[in-house]
């Protein structure tokens, strides 16, 4: 007896409903979308294992990667975010038998391999994922005359202060003279 993945076409969700708020670096959400390209069948027998595919559109660093069966009650069928794998919140029917086809996601490839398949496995899967990009622009000469001023206050300042400080620290130069001697009383011999 078979057994049949059902992989969901794609379908772009709408910011509104998931709202990202920018941060001060211009933090954007570039897409939240399903994955897969097309309603596909995937046909498999007890004990195989299978790839459920899935490619983002570019090689920009994902920071959220969910396989999902919408049928499931609680748990993902494999869940990537912050840079690892959490199989703590992993449905309990897919531990240790789910893992990424390529465990860098090499050139968008966010396809799974689900291990040893069983009849409870058949439905159908979902990939989301979240791409995030961080958008800098400078206009042109801006910060050029910013940059000057600034550069030639700090300069001002300092060599004010060099100057304060040398004056102010300045060893006082004094010269030691000798007292003019007394002379020496002079004593006379005198006889009497």
């Amino acid at each position: 007896m078979q057994i049949q993945f059902l992989l969901a076409p794609a379908t772009q969700f709408s910011r509104d409903q998931y709202e990202v708020t920018p941060g001060p670096s211009n933090l954007s959400a570039l897409c939240l979308f399903l994955c897969s390209l097309g309603q596909r069948t995937i046909t498999a027998e007890p004990g195989d294992t299978v790839t459920l595919p899935c490619r983002a559109p570019s090689s920009s660093e994902i920071s959220y990667l969910e396989w999902d069966r919408p049928d499931l009650k609680s748990g993902y069928v494999f869940l990537y975010r912050s840079k690892r794998f959490h199989p703590d919140i992993q449905h309990p029917s897919f531990k240790e038998r789910v893992e990424l086809k390529d465990s860098q996601m090499k050139d968008g490839d966010l396809s799974v391999t689900l291990k040893n398949v069983t009849f409870n496995d058949t439905g159908t899967y979902k990939c989301y994922i979240f791409k995030e990009e961080v958008m800098l622009t400078q206009e042109e000469g801006s910060y050029g005359l910013v940059g000057l001023a600034v550069g030639l206050t700090v300069f001002v300042a300092l060599f004010v202060s060099v100057i304060v400080f040398l004056k102010r620290w300045k060893p006082i130069q004094t010269s030691y003279q000798r007292a003019p001697e007394e002379p020496e009383p002079k004593v006379s011999n005198i006889s009497v």
